[in-house]
């Protein structure tokens, strides 16, 4: 009686805040991958970006109206490409799973959708001429509309193995249409109403390169390239013939590349590579690398996934690298600028550590390359550990009292901080994916196959768990925890898998400063430790489907109750407030679910992240702060949750 009558307690509480503000905030500075660029027409300060988490098409349409300092979120999830009119400043398209059109900067949306042939696919590309003529791609399909998108028309199709990737043509040249497949060009001589086989540009080897990307130039002149190949060609003459202009000084550019050209001046090209950006000033005879101002993570140069220049300043010059946001130029490429990103809310979260009251470590990108340091509970933020990051950023630990010890494994070794993170030196070159420190001497990490423990500071190290579970799998940390009350206390959470047929999830138990270890009787596949009293756990069960709960360090599990329907067996996020061990939150499909009776009832908390950003892919509590949550949606971004 008294969990049901706390589930109502909980149930109602939650209903009643339904017409509150909603709870979350973004957390930290921003960045992510941008899939797409547009720049309004008389505005070169008015940019839109679609932008996303890498390997993950769909992506959020941003805008910033003061050149890419700040951003805010317009549309999304479920977006690939931006367009903005060339004659009406102020309009703007986004394609993708849907087609919409602003006449007001993005401020209020009109549906536009092509009406599906017969299946929906997505839209990929967009081109739009004056007077609202507009193109699209939907899967094989090139799509017209002369009426700003309110009617629409297939005037070309391709085999759906050799999709359209681009359609484009000038601004000043409306009349030449050109779309490209990966195995052929297509130009229209009459707007775009009927398209005929043109040439392409040469291969060298026997087999056909796919067509890769192009872009126009003053009326009548194009670029091109051929998918992975440094050679960049030129056409005069509508796509009827191409000359090679030149090569890029690198060897297979690899991954993808994209092109831009001057639209006044067809001596500069701009191209984008998986091995940095590149311009040339006399029509691709010549190149240079064109990335002054931009960081080297890793010690390489930034990937350049989108580009565009400014229709009214064509020295103002936007790019998306990969992971890092938008970068910018008022130089025509001679210099560029990353900033904060603030509220451009799409990178991925590498770390979020909270080592004191009000401070915040956050490491963002998949290798953790951009490092920030909050020491005011997040309002403001500066880089921190930059020479560290540079070379990736995997864990940051400290010993349990003393969080001005730090200790860091980046992709060259551990390095320790007496001072908060303000100096580093190296201890040794192992470097491993997550470490826990246990005092000033003892630490543990995964800094080979399995976990590995050293009684002199990261000095040196010894094996403590083996990484193989049988003759078949193989156990990879996830994550440590050391419990900071009793520091001899550690959980190890694994993925455990051969590689292909198996797959599933393994939690190791240390109750002697990690000299031994115990695999803890339960199969489950998410896992959460309680910060108030590291002897409650809790896991999913995938395959009853229900959560259960420990009260005993993982000695003994009991059934806590069914899953929300809405949350799934595997891959499921989990946090345990940082005070009350009975609050659990799940990240779902499209909802996060709370309960406040030790997971016996969940509620859905109807508020997205971010417009239409819902569904969680990782949770963090921090103890300092009880009631706060923190949640990074599997779209990207870092958003802060309000729950006292």
């Amino acid at each position: 009686m008294r969990i049901a009558l706390r589930a109502i307690l909980a149930f109602l509480a939650l209903a009643g805040s339904a017409g509150a503000a909603p709870p979350w905030t973004a957390f930290g500075p921003g960045g992510g991958s941008v899939l797409s660029l547009a720049v309004d027409a008389g505005n070169p300060g008015l940019v839109y970006a679609v932008a996303g988490v890498p390997y993950s098409t769909p992506g959020t349409l941003y805008r910033s109206a003061d050149g890419g300092d700040t951003w805010k979120a317009l549309l999304g999830p479920g977006f690939q490409v931006a367009a903005a009119a060339p004659d009406r400043p102020g309009t703007v398209y986004a394609g993708g799973d849907r087609l919409l059109r602003s006449m007001d900067g993005g401020l209020t949306w009109t549906d536009r959708t092509p009406p599906p042939a017969a299946q929906r696919h997505r839209i990929s590309s967009l081109a739009v001429l004056p007077g609202g003529v507009l193109f699209a791609t939907d899967g094989p399909a090139v799509l017209r509309s002369a009426d700003s998108g309110r009617t629409w028309a297939a005037v070309a199709s391709e085999d759906v193995n050799f999709t359209p990737l681009t359609v484009l043509a000038a601004p000043a040249d409306p009349g030449h249409v050109v779309y490209a497949s990966r195995r052929a060009i297509y130009v229209s001589a009459d707007g775009g109403l009927n398209f005929k086989l043109a040439a392409r540009p040469p291969s060298e080897g026997p087999n056909q390169e796919d067509v890769g990307p192009l872009s126009p130039s003053i009326p009548g002149t194009f670029y091109a390239m051929l998918a992975g190949d440094g050679r960049v060609f030129r056409s005069d003459d509508r796509a009827a013939s191409w000359r090679l202009a030149g090569t890029l000084p690198i060897g297979f550019p690899g991954g993808s590349e994209v092109l831009l050209a001057d639209p006044r001046n067809p001596a500069r090209v701009y191209v984008g590579t998986s091995y940095g950006l590149f311009k040339s000033a006399d029509g691709g005879r010549t190149w240079k690398r064109s990335e002054a101002g931009l960081p080297r993570p890793l010690g390489e140069s930034l990937p350049i996934l989108s580009l565009a220049a400014a229709p009214s300043k064509p020295d103002v010059l936007y790019a998306g690298p990969f992971e890092w946001g938008v970068a910018r130029s008022q130089s025509a490429g001679e210099r560029w600028q990353i900033g904060l990103e603030n509220g451009l809310n799409a990178g991925t979260v590498r770390l979020l550590k909270f080592p004191r009251p009000e401070t915040a470590l956050l490491a963002l990108g998949g290798q953790g390359a951009r490092s920030f340091r909050s020491t005011d509970g997040g309002r403001t933020w500066q880089q921190f550990a930059r020479g560290l990051s540079r070379d990736g950023l995997y864990d940051i630990a400290w010993e349990p009292g003393h969080p001005e010890t730090l200790y860091a494994f980046n992709g060259t070794g551990l390095w320790r901080s007496p001072d908060g993170g303000d100096s580093w030196k190296r201890v040794s070159a192992s470097s491993g994916g997550h470490l826990a420190v246990l005092d000033g001497s003892t630490l543990v990490a995964d800094v080979g196959c399995g976990l590995f423990r050293s009684g002199n500071g990261g000095e040196t190290w010894r094996k403590v768990l083996r990484c193989e579970v049988n003759d078949e799998d193989i156990a990879q940390i996830q994550d440590l925890r050391v419990d900071p009350k009793n520091p001899r206390t550690l959980y190890a959470y694994a993925e455990v898998s051969n590689g292909s047929s198996h797959f599933g999830f393994a939690v190791y138990r240390s109750r002697d400063a990690g000299l031994t270890w115990k695999t803890l009787p339960v199969t489950l596949s998410s896992f959460a430790v309680a910060p108030a009293d590291f002897r409650i756990l809790y896991a999913i069960d995938p395959i009853h489907g229900r959560l259960l709960r420990s009260a005993d360090g993982g000695d003994h599990w009991n059934n806590a109750g069914p899953l929300p329907d809405g949350v799934g067996t595997l891959f499921a996020p989990m946090a345990v407030d940082a005070n009350d061990p009975d609050t659990v939150y799940l990240g779902g499909f499209l909802d996060l679910y709370v309960s406040h009776d030790r997971g016996a009832t969940f509620a859905p908390v109807d508020s997205p992240y971010e417009v239409e950003k819902r569904d969680a892919n990782r949770l963090w509590t921090d103890r300092n702060r009880p009631g706060r949550l923190y949640a990074m949606p599997a779209t990207g971004g870092l958003f802060e949750g309000r729950f006292e």
